[in-house]
């Protein structure tokens, strides 16, 4: 006898004399796996986004109009309107000693070298290819900078750091945030308050990280968390920083290559951006988040990078309206909180093959965001569930390879979260207490809880899924919550009517 039989033969010897005990509100049926229509994967074709195409964007930037230099106060410089919150304007002054002013580019085209050679006691060479910026620099709207095998190093004592309103090429070499006193990488210290210098592209703007190193970069303050994009928001009433030759609702945008992120306060934030590309990277060691797409971004490519150890929180996370995007193929391990979280109303967006393993809570975690596939992913050995849904309405979770999680291999609930006390401004993260899910394909087993775990859903589908050993005893189904009061009709369903199994509330279709 097959063992898949096997399987199947000894579940039903096991519930042949059970009681059956129905929980109100629920009926189960049978469906014809066809009735499904479910749309296939498509992911996009990704081998034009290489260093190869951004060598390319770069020798066409270099023949284009020289620009020029300028020490400026930054008084009214729109690049750098971060600075315009809170004590800005104030701790940079102290750390300059003087009135706050960056060099900028603008016009047309720089290198690094020639920006140096302008100002060389501001952005100093150190030798090779070595050079320490002691003022902040900013690319000007339509200028561009160039930066190829050059090491750039940012003084934390002096408040350097890296502002892009136009296009920037990190090709090669490295971004560091730099202790000039000790000549000491900018190490995280602890101190979330404490600054560090970091990078900041804004709204229009083009940025390209291609085979670089960044690190030690980032700390606790809007736009200032290491590597962010992120959109302008200037109000007609602000006569400071309007510009007649720019639409300021335009997003940013930028490519993130074959490069290195360690020790990085958010290793990549962005805020409205659109058509970021984030590919074949690896984000060690980041404080926070590894990456972290946040509100109103959409058309994301995260794919191909190695997400590991992240102290604090995920590895990737996606939250607030980040929507019609694309996770795959990536691989993130070993960080304190999930591999790859969905986060408040994020929707369209596919989670395909990708490796997710030894994370400290779950696997992957959708909260509050439906209509999301999840699919053909391997997860594994994760402290806390395999797939966790809470909250989030019309999943597909697809041909999933879900094995030895310390909880359940697929945990779905829906929870009141104000009762239970967390924060949520309902206006801005508005959510529905309903859940519902397609369970197709794939491999659940030896996770130790159980398989399957379901709580207040509206609807759940299951059918074709191969279960072996979940809750620590050999050809264990163990199902959870609503699961466990319909094991004899959904054993029938998947192996008597060789169908779909159909959990619904009465009254739905």
């Amino acid at each position: 006898m097959k063992p898949k039989v096997k399987i199947i033969f000894a579940f039903l010897i096991c519930q042949l004399f059970a009681t059956q005990v129905l929980a109100a509100g629920y009926q189960v049926k049978t469906l014809d796996p066809e009735q499904l229509k479910l749309s296939p994967v498509t992911l996009p074709d990704i081998s034009k986004f290489s260093s190869e195409s951004i060598e390319r964007l770069l020798a066409a930037a270099r023949k284009k109009k020289p620009g020029t230099v300028s020490r400026k106060m930054v008084h009214g410089q729109v690049e750098l309107r971060m600075l315009y919150s809170d004590k800005g304007l104030l701790n940079m002054g102290l750390r300059q000693k003087s009135l706050p002013s960056t060099l900028v580019i603008e016009g047309g085209v720089m290198t690094l070298q020639e920006v140096s050679r302008a100002f060389p006691r501001l952005l100093v060479h150190l030798g090779g290819n070595e050079y320490l910026a002691k003022l902040p620099i900013a690319v000007g709207i339509h200028a561009t900078l160039i930066i190829q095998n050059k090491v750039l190093k940012l003084s934390q004592e002096r408040g350097a750091f890296l502002a892009n309103g136009g296009v920037l090429f990190l090709q090669g070499g490295a971004l560091l945030g730099w202790i000039e006193s000790t000549d000491l990488p900018a190490l995280y210290s602890g101190d979330k308050h404490a600054y560090r210098p970091f990078f900041v592209g804004w709204g229009g703007s083009r940025t390209y990280f291609n085979r670089t190193k960044a690190a030690h970069l980032g700390y606790f303050r809007s736009k200032s968390y290491g590597i962010t994009l992120t959109s302008y928001h200037v109000k007609p009433t602000e006569k400071l920083f309007q510009r007649r030759d720019f639409d300021f609702s335009q997003p940013p945008t930028g490519w993130f290559v074959n490069s290195h992120f360690s020790d990085i306060y958010y290793g990549f934030y962005c805020h409205e951006a659109k058509d970021v590309i984030i590919i074949n990277n690896t984000y060690a060691d980041n404080i926070i988040y590894g990456i972290d797409p946040h509100d109103s971004s959409s058309g994301l490519i995260i794919a191909k990078n190695n997400i590991y150890g992240t102290r604090v929180k995920h590895g990737i996370i996606v939250s607030r309206e980040v929507n019609n995007s694309f996770i795959f193929q990536n691989e993130t391990h070993d960080n304190t909180l999930s591999g790859i979280m969905l986060d408040r109303q994020c929707t369209n967006n596919q989670v395909v093959a990708n490796m997710v393993y030894r994370n400290g809570s779950d696997g992957i975690t959708l909260y509050e965001s439906g209509d999301n596939l999840v699919a053909e992913n391997i997860v594994f050995s994760n402290k806390a569930h395999g797939v966790y849904l809470r909250n989030s309405e019309h999943v597909n979770l697809l041909d999933n390879t879900i094995i030895n999680n310390g909880g359940f291999g697929v945990f779905l609930q829906t929870q009141d979260l104000l009762a239970l006390g967390h924060k949520r401004d309902l206006q801005k993260d508005p959510y529905r207490q309903k859940i519902s899910a397609i369970l197709g394909g794939g491999i659940i087993a030896q996770n130790k809880s159980g398989s399957i775990f379901v709580k207040n859903a509206e609807k759940f589908c299951i059918y074709h899924v191969f279960f072996d050993q979940n809750g620590g005893k050999k050809h264990q189904l163990k199902f959870g919550g609503d699961l466990k009061q319909y094991h004899n009709q959904i054993v029938q369903s998947l192996w008597g009517e060789h169908g779909v199994a159909v959990l619904s509330r009465i009254g739905e279709p």
